[in-house]
Order: structure tokens, then C-alpha cells, then sequence
């Protein structure tokens, strides 16, 4: 009797592929563990808005002009970051840059009482809230490792058929763990400590992230987790950044106790605009000054012809012209309630052709220049779009792309 050919097992088969699949699923997981609970700060930043009216001394009215209070006595500083990738080092030069302004109306201010970052701000969040030389400097050694871990690794094929995400998040939470030291944090803790009277902290560092359970904005008070007990503290603190500069469909959401966490993008400034007035009830408007990676919706790009870069470009174009009308909206929101609001931005295009490290040397030194030079960075008119025609037929020349 002839015996029939063998094809093997299918037992092994199975084993292989289930194996190879719970492998790809392990890793688009977050780490298991306690999640972060937020508490929002509008009672604390109401009470500052109200202390720092009441601080503007009463002038006699004999008294000379020159010794009246400012235009700006009373009013709260505000900082927003609002950068991604590369163009997070203009936004390191500028902060260096302006440092060393000497001009009396550029200078930077003293003391910046409200820092709020968005997007790939975040990952700048704690070095501009410190501000120091030092914190600067160590900013400016940071931007290289923090620029190309921002957007995380890509998965491999298998894992990326599972994976929540087209890119792993491994290498900024790394990087953040690694840069965010308990010393760090303990700067950030003494820098926001709460007032014994009033039991308020005096300064605020915060980062706007999109809840996608809800389909809102929420704000992250980092120094409140800085001011958090070990050992949870820096893994808080670091997933708040992760969860504020989490790109959709490019990073993962970060989970939190009642929602889950995704970057909302610069198109979150009206938003922003709107929360600073509503909490400030009687006090003065607050001033907000911006900065952002680049100016919104400018400049081409090299685009490539595959599903991933096509979905890349796509995505990158809607947000870009989502934070244009974001910053539109603002300015106009600001200029109705009496807010001050002053942006600046990168020229990224002229950097673009000088490669990664080239690229992030050339923004840094425009952020720098910027900030340090004679002529006043800061804008308050709405971007400039292209005028050209939606009906053109001939499309603009864009640059030159590498071969292959």
C-alpha cells in the first residue's frame, strides 16, 4: 500500500501565525499601569487674573504721567508654543535669541506666568517654563534627539497591521525620560509651588491636548504633576507631553482615567484665546504671545507618489490650513476681547534642502536671529495666503526633488 505524502502540520502553522500576530499586538500596546488623572486649573488661573490686578499700585492724580501704571500693569504674561518636528528648533533659537535681546520694547519678559504648549510644543514645555541660561542652553543640545524622536519609529509590516498607530512612540517617551530628570521636575514643582495663603500656585505650566471620547479640548496642568509624589511622577508627566504632541494616525492616543488624549494641533489657539478670557472675569485681559513651527499653510514640499506619503502630505496640508484659520480665528477673538495676542513663525523653506542636521542648525539660527535682532519679530495681522487662482491651469513650479 502506498503511502500518502505528508504536507505537514497544520498545528505548527497556527502556532506560528498566532504567535507572530499576539507579537505584532504586544507591540502597538500601551505599558499596563495606573493612568493619569487630570484636573483642570480654571479656579487657580481666575484667582492669578485677580491677583495680579489688585497688585497695580493706585496712582495719586498729582502724580507725573511717566509714573502711571503701564498699558500691561495687571495683566498676566502668557507663552504659547505651538511647533512640530524640525521647525521645533526655531522656536529653541527664538527663545535663546530673545534672552539676549537688549532693546527695552523686545526684551523678554521677566517673568512668563502662564506657559502653554500645543503639539510638538510640548516637547519643549519644560526648558522654556524654567527659562533660565542654563535650562536654554541645555534646550538648544536637546533639539536634535527631541526633533528626530518626535514623530517615533515605524512599525514593521506585521506589527504595523495591528499597531493603533503608523509610527511607535517608544523612542520620544525615551528621549523624555530621559531629558526630564527628578532634578528637572523638581525645578518645575518650586516654579508653580502653591502660594500658603491662598493655596494657588503662582505660575502655570499647561499643554492643550484633544479628548477624542469627548470632542474636546482639555488642558493638562503639568506643574501639578511635577509637584506629584514619586515614583509615578515623571511617567505622569512625561505621558501628559506624549499626549499633547500625539499626532493622529501617526502616534497612538494616550489613555487617561476618563478620556483618551491626541495632539489638537495649532488649530486649538481660538480655544485657547477663548479659556484665557472667560476665566479672567473683572481682571485685565491677558497678553499671549505665540510661537509657532512655521507660518501656517506656507511653502511646498517634495511629495511622494506612495499611499503612505500621499496620506503624510494630505495630513499635513489639512493641518496646516486648519491652524491657519485656528490662528485667524484667535487674532480675531483676541482683537473683540481686548487680548493682545503676537505671534511669529519660521520660514522653514529656506531650510529645507540643507538635509536633517543642516535643517535643524539653519531654523535654530533664524529662531535665534529672530528674536536677538533689531527689528520687532512679532506679528498681529493674520498670515498672508498665496493669491493665487483657484482656476489657474498651471500649477506653480514646486522644488526640486531628489531622484528616486
Amino acid at each position: 500500500m502506498t503511502e500518502m505524502p505528508r504536507r505537514g502540520r497544520p498545528g505548527r502553522w497556527l502556532a506560528l501565525v498566532l504567535g507572530l500576530w499576539l507579537a505584532a499586538c504586544a507591540a502597538g500596546q500601551e505599558d499596563a499601569g495606573p493612568r493619569l488623572r487630570l484636573a483642570a486649573p480654571d479656579q487657580a488661573l481666575t484667582a492669578l487674573m485677580a491677583k495680579r490686578a489688585a497688585a497695580v499700585p493706585p496712582v495719586a492724580a498729582e502724580r507725573a504721567m511717566e509714573a502711571l501704571p503701564g498699558p500691561d500693569a495687571g495683566r498676566i504674561q502668557v507663552l504659547a508654543l505651538a511647533s512640530s518636528g524640525p521647525s521645533s528648533a526655531y522656536a529653541a533659537g527664538f527663545l535663546k535669541g530673545w534672552a539676549s535681546q537688549s532693546q527695552p520694547g523686545l526684551r523678554r519678559p521677566r517673568r512668563v506666568d502662564v506657559v502653554v504648549v500645543i503639539s510638538g510644543g510640548a516637547l519643549l514645555a519644560t526648558h522654556a517654563f524654567l527659562g533660565d541660561p542654563a535650562s536654554d542652553q541645555a534646550l538648544e543640545a536637546a533639539v536634535p534627539s527631541l526633533a528626530g524622536a518626535a514623530l517615533g519609529r515605524p512599525y514593521g509590516q506585521l506589527a504595523g497591521l495591528v499597531a493603533p498607530s503608523q509610527r511607535d512612540p517608544a523612542p520620544v517617551r525615551a528621549e523624555l525620560a530621559r531629558l526630564l530628570t527628578p532634578a528637572l521636575l523638581d525645578r518645575v514643582a518650586a516654579a508653580t509651588e502653591l502660594d500658603p495663603v491662598t493655596g494657588q500656585p503662582g505660575r502655570f505650566l499647561l499643554a492643550l491636548a484633544l479628548d477624542l471620547a469627548r470632542g474636546t479640548p482639555r488642558v493638562l496642568d503639568l506643574g501639578a504633576l511635577a509637584r506629584q509624589p514619586e515614583p509615578q511622577r515623571q511617567a505622569f508627566y512625561v505621558a501628559a507631553l506624549m499626549a499633547a504632541s500625539a499626532i493622529p494616525v501617526a502616534l497612538p492616543p494616550v489613555p487617561v482615567a476618563d478620556g483618551l488624549l491626541v495632539d489638537g494641533g495649532p488649530g486649538q489657539l481660538p480655544r485657547l484665546v477663548r479659556y484665557l478670557d472667560q476665566l479672567r472675569g473683572s481682571a485685565p485681559a491677558p497678553q499671549l504671545m505665540v510661537i509657532l513651527g512655521e507660518t501656517p499653510a506656507g511653502g511646498p514640499v517634495c511629495a511622494g507618489a506612495g499611499p503612505w506619503a500621499v496620506a503624510e502630505r494630505s495630513l499635513a496640508l489639512l493641518t496646516s490650513w486648519a491652524a491657519k484659520a485656528g490662528l485667524d480665528q484667535a487674532l480675531t477673538l483676541a482683537e473683540a476681547n481686548g487680548v493682545t495676542l503676537r505671534w511669529t513663525s519660521a520660514a522653514p523653506a529656506a531650510c529645507r534642502a540643507a538635509g536633517s542636521a543642516a535643517e535643524l542648525r539653519c531654523l535654530f539660527a533664524q529662531g535665534h536671529a529672530a528674536a536677538s535682532g533689531a527689528i520687532d519679530p512679532w506679528r498681529t495681522r493674520p498670515a498672508a495666503t498665496s493669491d493665487e487662482p483657484f482656476t489657474a491651469l498651471t500649477p506653480a513650479a514646486g522644488p526640486a526633488c531628489p531622484a528616486g
